[in-house]
């Protein structure tokens, strides 16, 4: 009917990390024949790649990631036309990321933990079809930031933007995206 719910659990087992339990629950109501509002929450677990840990600019200590994640979304859709906006707040610790000129990085840069990081933000999406051709685009405008020093974390952009086309030509799907971020 209107009203959509999905929940997921997920058991991760790492011979270097250990075991980790991650969840996920989704609520979705359509209230109007072509709107929807969906919430969402959920937590993360992600441990950091083998180059992030062994390579020259790696750090064999790195702590792997856990996250808290919740967004809302508001959507109207009619076929393939559609407009939505969500907005969300991510809070990650041990966010794994490359950094330059911090601590024992150097001009060079290496891997390392952000203790507690945030990011949240609203994202403006669409799709348009004309003809055979989809036109589809986003922007999203986010505070990536990190929460113990409530600097804004290297490497991560407050705006950036997606636009793209694509069709079907004799069975193949073609397409072409171009993304910009600030």
């Amino acid at each position: 009917g209107a009203h959509a719910l999905q929940l997921g659990l997920r058991h991760d087992r790492d011979s270097d990390f250990g075991d980790k339990n991650t969840y996920s629950a989704a609520y979705g109501w359509q209230f109007a024949p072509m709107w929807r509002a969906t919430a969402s929450m959920g937590t993360g677990f992600r441990v950091p790649t083998l180059y992030q840990r062994f390579s020259s600019s790696g750090d064999v200590s790195l702590k792997p990631e856990e996250s808290r994640n919740v967004e809302v979304r508001l959507r109207w859709q009619n076929k393939d036309d559609f407009v939505g906006v969500s907005a969300y707040r991510n809070k990650i610790d041990n966010l794994v990321t490359y950094n330059t000129g911090l601590g024992t990085c150097g001009a060079a840069g290496c891997y390392l933990n952000v203790q507690k990081a945030i990011l949240e933000g609203i994202t403006l999406s669409g799709a348009v079809r004309t003809g055979a051709v989809k036109w589809y685009g986003s922007v999203d405008f986010q505070n990536p930031r990190n929460a113990q020093t409530d600097h804004l974390l290297q490497r991560r952009s407050k705006r950036f933007a997606t636009v793209g086309a694509e069709t079907t030509l004799q069975g193949w799907q073609l397409g072409a995206e171009l993304q910009a971020a600030s």
